[in-house]
């Protein structure tokens, strides 16, 4: 990859709300290729003053803005900037690890390995929108983890991962079985229906009972299809939410043009969350470590452009439209 007009800073910005494993290694990449060709220590500012990150897609980009709709590693990109999970991986350890996201702190686990105790970070608020009273976001609590986890389980959503919690939460795969039976036969699917294995305590605070023992349950909660969603917005927007998310993430999506464009705005009210501090040695060298303990994100703006082709996207590169792109092999002499 090459970069132009931005630096390993700026690009982190990315590399912050991106949680899965592969497009993570995609993003460090962008970072370490950065630190080596840029020259800029911020990124450069528009013609209104805001930072700008413009990245590319060599894709039709994401089909969903609706955490339990997605699939694909650019739904992962897209989303994970709205949408938060409880956990989320150290960016800068490897092997990887997880730490607190949405979490004050990591679950307790009970002796038999059963039962995670979770308690939220307070202070965390969903984006000012329409679907709250007075457009005010509120602030996030138990009740909207176990709501947005319920969705997973609701055919009508078209859910594409139940996978993750199949066969994992006591009671979760009854509740499944029934509430869509009942939907089906001309009900609804009650999201207030009681889960055997999912009790809220307070209101930051809530328990998961497993079924058994289950090494990657919580490896599973910094997966995008579990991000945490307001039960407003999805009534609100009805099937529109697909297309108008409401997260508690560093930016706001303002305009989606399905396969040609995205531009995001920075959430002026995000929780406070910084850049890793936590590193290893080689990270120092490879300039990974200039922004660390600094307040996320860095930038006022990300603009993503989809490309059904690389040509295009390298020339929009060498014109400086983009702040980093793939390097199409054809065009290897020019990198």
């Amino acid at each position: 990859m090459t970069c132009s007009g931005t630096d390993r800073s700026v690009s982190s910005a990315i590399a912050q709300r991106t949680r899965s494993a592969g497009a993570l290694l995609w993003l460090t990449v962008v970072l370490q290729v950065c630190s080596a060709g840029c020259g800029r220590s911020e990124a450069g500012p528009n013609r209104d003053g805001l930072k700008v990150l413009r990245i590319p897609m060599v894709s039709d980009g994401p089909k969903t803005f609706d955490p339990v709709r997605g699939s694909t590693h650019y739904e992962n990109i897209a989303v994970s900037q709205v949408y938060e999970t409880l956990l989320q991986y150290k960016y800068l350890v490897r092997p990887y690890e997880l730490e607190p996201l949405l979490l004050a702190e990591m679950p307790e686990v009970s002796p038999d390995g059963l039962v995670y105790r979770f308690r939220l970070k307070k202070g965390v608020y969903f984006h000012d929108d329409p679907c709250f009273p007075g457009g005010k976001g509120r602030e996030l609590v138990a009740n909207d983890v176990i709501y947005s986890w319920k969705r997973i389980a609701d055919n009508n959503n078209r859910p594409k991962a139940w996978w993750i919690v199949r066969d994992t939460i006591k009671g979760f795969d009854a509740y499944r079985e029934e509430q869509n039976r009942a939907a089906e036969s001309g009900g609804r699917f009650d999201y207030d229906a009681p889960v055997e294995g999912m009790r809220v305590l307070g209101r930051y605070e809530f328990e998961i009972e497993l079924v058994k023992p289950v090494q990657r349950f919580l490896w599973t909660l910094a997966m995008f299809q579990l991000s945490v969603v307001p039960r407003e917005a999805v009534e609100y927007y009805g099937e529109r939410f697909n297309r108008h998310p409401v997260g508690t993430g560093p930016f706001i999506l303002e305009s989606w043009i399905a396969k040609k464009r995205i531009v995001f705005r920075k959430n002026p009210n995000y929780h406070a969350c910084t850049y890793p501090t936590e590193h290893e040695t080689r990270d120092v060298a490879a300039g990974l470590t200039e922004a660390s303990g600094r307040r996320i994100p860095f930038v006022d703006r990300i603009e993503i452009s989809m490309f059904a082709e690389s040509q295009p996207m390298w020339l929009k590169f060498r014109a400086g439209e983009l702040d980093f792109t793939t390097v199409p092999a054809e065009y290897y002499p020019q990198a």
